[in-house]
């Protein structure tokens, strides 16, 4: 049982350390975008100062740019470090696209066993619905589940909210998150869950009363 606890724990930290080093590039990539937006108005300025013959205001302009170049080349070597590629100008951080429907498979951890699944996305307002069905693999047993669940995102993070059913086909115990046994056949459960999206792939973690401590990553088409 310790040893299954501790392969939960550290899925869970990795789930967790993928989700925030992805988080830290973001942030940085739209803190990089603003400071470029702010040189190219500059340019501007300068360009109208010149024309106009302010002399003064173009020296305070240009320092003021030179400022900003620095800060932006300082950005741009922090999002390649965090990226793992060589210095050079980071891509514009793109704006969040808005979802659309489409088919997800997906792998991870629930129930004391490892999981794969497929199901459909389907968009409603500020609300994802998304409806699956899951098979695990594990010590001895296996498990089929089915759940609904609705995530309301925010920005490239998202918390939801799931409800479904799960059936064991053997009587087990030491289930991360369950105390005592999980009897053999279905039990009906209820989770909440948070992650990050980046583009079509999702990371996420979260509790199931069903499935217990549960993390996984899925893939949208």
């Amino acid at each position: 049982m310790k040893r299954v606890w501790f392969v939960s724990l550290v899925l869970i930290l990795l789930v967790a350390l993928v989700g925030e080093v992805f988080a830290q590039i973001e942030l940085k990539r739209m803190e990089l975008e603003k400071v470029r937006t702010q040189i190219k108005v500059l340019d501007q300025r300068i360009a109208k100062a010149q024309k106009a013959k302010q002399v003064k205001l173009v020296i305070q302009l240009r320092a003021e740019r030179e400022k900003l170049v620095g800060q932006m080349r300082q950005l741009e070597a922090e999002v390649a470090k965090l990226s793992r590629v060589s210095p050079k100008p980071a891509a514009a951080a793109p704006s969040v696209p808005a979802e659309k429907a489409g088919f997800l498979v997906e792998a991870g951890y629930g129930g004391g066993a490892g999981i794969i699944g497929a199901g459909y996305e389907l968009p409603l307002g500020g609300v994802n619905l998304q409806l699956r069905a899951d098979y695990g693999i594990g010590n001895k047993f296996s498990i089929l589940a089915g759940m609904l669940s609705g995530t309301f995102p925010f920005g490239n993070h998202y918390l939801g909210l799931e409800v479904g059913m799960a059936n064991y086909s053997e009587k087990i115990s030491g289930v991360p998150g369950i105390s005592g046994t999980v009897d053999k056949g279905s039990r009906v459960g209820f989770g909440v869950f948070g992650g990050t999206k980046v583009g079509v792939v999702k990371v996420q973690a979260g509790y199931d009363t069903a499935l217990g401590l549960t993390a996984g990553v899925s893939y949208k088409f």
